[in-house]
């Protein structure tokens, strides 16, 4: 399993989601739609914190 998280416009996501669909081999996918503000911050952090890891 692979857990990625996308930034971007929803136009983007719709052509990543199109690919995906058509790529023979991926089974399932999923996206889920950070929407609460709860939610965004928390992934904020999240990825604040994966890239300040990253730049060690």
């Amino acid at each position: 399993y692979y857990v990625i998280y996308f930034k971007a416009p929803a136009a983007s996501l719709a052509e990543i989601e199109r690919n995906y669909k058509n790529n023979e081999n991926l089974v399932r996918f999923i996206f889920i739609k950070y929407e609460s503000k709860k939610e965004i911050a928390s992934w904020t952090k999240m990825s604040d914190d994966a890239l300040k890891k990253a730049a060690k």
